[in-house]
């Protein structure tokens, strides 16, 4: 009985209530979304057929498929696609270094550290094209080949 008792009182304090409501909200909202999601692709299927079935010339349903074409490359060429994309594509790299590096303390070792494998400082990148201080202008050294 005094078990019972200590779950009652455990389940009945306010964390357990809220999480109790949540989880009772989120499956209300996923019964009602599976409800409505058939509705809805009929809605927009019905609506497609009509559309394509009112215009029988060919020409119409070119002109139509060739807008949909555009309104959905001109999302995913636009500058705000690329960046998001981007975005994404960094931040999931980006974890999954880091759970790599979180799991395998070697490599940590060997990210974070200040130096090289070989225990002298770390080798800074060697510059591609030395251009000469001397020349003062290297738009100029360009144009000339070269100096």
């Amino acid at each position: 009985a005094a078990a019972r008792a200590s779950v009652v009182l455990l389940l009945g304090m306010p964390q357990c209530l809220q999480v109790a409501e949540e989880g009772i909200r989120l499956r209300t909202q996923a019964e009602i979304a599976r409800g409505l999601t058939p509705d809805i692709l009929e809605s927009a299927r019905s609506t497609m057929l009509d559309e394509v079935a009112r215009s029988r010339d060919a020409r119409v349903q070119a002109r139509l498929s060739l807008t949909e074409v555009y309104k959905r490359s001109s999302v995913l060429q636009s500058p705000q696609f690329r960046r998001a994309v981007t975005r994404v594509a960094i931040k999931s790299l980006l974890c999954s270094a880091a759970k790599l590096l979180g799991d395998d303390p070697i490599r940590r070792k060997d990210c974070l550290s200040m130096t090289s494998g070989s225990g002298g400082p770390a080798a800074v990148p060697t510059p591609i094209v030395n251009l000469p201080l001397e020349g003062g202008n290297w738009g100029r050294w360009l144009s000339e080949g070269g100096g």
